[in-house]
């Protein structure tokens, strides 16, 4: 993993005498340059901008080449991608769940589920509490889905000193993407 020349500026110190014209700036231990921490700082920005949307790109490629089998649509992997969450989260999902989740009506949650269920990727169980209910379980019970287990597998090689930073990214990414949904959503003239 490289940090692009960024974390080779470990030494900061502030310049200027007694407060006054006082700037905070980052010394190379190999060369001796000073570097203002902004300008550090705009160049680490960047370089985050640029993987973050790596990342987006290989999503968006990874979810074209996975929903190109036939009758897997986007609703399909996302509702796929629910039951495979509330099933880590130890929270049993009924077809109604999945409906209120992606925001479709009844006749159309149940559409979905029944293609999940054709493929294979889905199963029907009784409801322990309530036997008009039935469980949709992910089929996958030994393994979560490959995405997650890329997603896993790469989480595994963070450093443990970095993955409160990691965290906040991805928070932030999702707090961002959450933002333009919701201003997509309340411009929407189906709205």
């Amino acid at each position: 993993m490289s940090c692009r020349g960024i974390c080779r500026y470990p030494i900061i110190h502030s310049s200027g005498a007694s407060g006054e014209g006082m700037s905070d700036t980052l010394r190379d231990p190999q060369s001796g340059d000073e570097t203002s921490i902004d300008v550090v700082r705009a160049a680490a920005t960047a370089a985050v901008a640029v993987d973050a949307n790596a990342l987006l790109r290989a999503y968006g490629q990874y979810l074209r080449r996975n929903i190109a089998a036939p009758g897997l649509g986007v609703t399909d992997q996302a509702a796929l991608s629910f039951l495979y969450e509330r099933r880590r989260q130890g929270i049993p999902a009924t077809s109604t769940d999945v409906t209120n989740y992606l925001g479709v009506s009844s006749p159309s949650g149940v559409a979905i589920i029944d293609r999940l269920e054709a493929r294979g990727l889905v199963r029907r169980e009784p409801h322990p509490d309530d036997a008009r209910k039935k469980l949709i379980v992910p089929n996958q019970d030994d393994a979560d889905s490959p995405l997650e287990h890329a997603v896993a597998n790469a989480v595994s090689r963070i450093p443990l000193e970095h993955t409160d930073a990691v965290a906040l990214f991805l928070r932030a990414l999702v707090d961002e993407l959450d933002v333009m949904d919701a201003e997509r959503d309340s411009s929407s003239p189906i709205n």
